[in-house]
């Protein structure tokens, strides 16, 4: 029997059906966050219940429901403890109850990197890891840990899931989350691009054209040749691969994914990380750890969804 999976981002809202790791359909809805979980529930039932027709079935049919949700999460009671700045009433809405209500279904979930992080790791590139280590880059910084052939959660189910909140500028910006110097604070496009604007060429270059730029345009114009992008494209990859490094020394994986969309541009990300973990982590020379891109994207923590309720309903999560 198949699964429903819904992953919770700030941007999209990804949906599918997926049975026993093939994505039999997929559907986005904008994500609208700032309007509240509440509103976007409605739509996410109509668009899961138009997959579900598209497949002859009925979400009824379904084992459960699997979530993934970009802040922190309580996975025994499934419930989402703090918002991050994303879905400012979802710590007021039991989900558990929605799925049951308007669903019929069971509800498992848990951090969307987590999620992201379990699906590469039974299905994509960490398949037959049994520590690995998983990064997801977007406005954020994702991160979720498999250690010897476990989820780790921790006492508080937060364990390998804060990457993105480790200090690596104690001198650095003050993070939304209250923190200073975050790596998700440090390495966002804002502050690569603030190194853009500090270079003595940046009058010249097309970013300095634009009223809006993203990591995907600022990759873009780096690959083009502009020296100014190029030097903002070091300095933030520099910064992931830092993240990198801490937790491969904080997990010891033999393996680290990184995922996120723009690993579209995973040709100017990819050596430059590799470069830097082999210069600076500490690991034994006989063991070099694997640095590779993620196989399934945004698929990654709809898979991991459909992992979380098997595994849920045989009791082993």
């Amino acid at each position: 029997m198949p699964t429903l999976g819904i992953d919770f981002g700030g941007t999209l809202i990804k949906l599918g059906i997926i049975d026993d790791g093939r994505t039999l359909g997929t559907a986005t809805l904008p994500a609208h966050a700032a309007d509240g979980l509440a509103r976007r529930l409605v739509d996410v039932e109509r668009a899961l219940g138009d997959l579900c027709r598209g497949q002859a079935l009925s979400a009824r049919e379904c084992l459960g429901v699997g979530i993934g949700f970009p802040a922190t999460v309580d996975h025994a009671l499934n419930r989402v403890l703090d918002e991050f700045r994303k879905y400012p009433d979802a710590v007021d809405i039991n989900l558990s109850r929605w799925a049951r209500e308007r669903l019929g279904l069971p509800l498992v979930m848990d951090t969307d990197a987590r999620l992201a992080a379990i699906g590469e790791w039974q299905h994509g590139a960490g398949k037959g890891c049994d520590s690995m280590v998983a990064i997801v880059l977007g406005t954020g910084i994702g991160t979720g840990v498999i250690m010897d052939g476990r989820v780790l959660r921790g006492c508080t189910g937060q364990a390998g899931i804060l990457g993105g909140h480790q200090t690596i500028d104690v001198d650095g910006p003050v993070c939304y989350c209250g923190n200073v110097g975050c790596a998700e604070a440090v390495a966002s496009v804002d502050n690569a691009l603030a190194q853009v604007r500090s270079t003595p060429d940046y009058a010249g270059s097309p970013l300095s054209r634009s009223s809006s730029v993203d990591f995907a345009t600022l990759f873009e114009v780096a690959r083009d040749g502009d020296p100014s992008a190029k030097r903002a494209v070091d300095w933030v990859v520099t910064r992931w691969a830092v993240v990198a490094v801490n937790l491969i020394h904080a997990y010891a994986p033999e393996r680290v994914v990184i995922g996120g969309g723009i690993m579209r541009s995973a040709d100017l990300i990819l050596p430059r990380i590799r470069d830097y973990v082999q210069r600076h982590a500490l690991a034994p020379k006989t063991l070099s750890v694997d640095v590779c891109a993620a196989q399934w994207g945004t698929e990654a923590a709809l898979l991991g969804a459909d992992w979380l309720v098997r595994s849920s309903l045989n009791g082993r999560t």
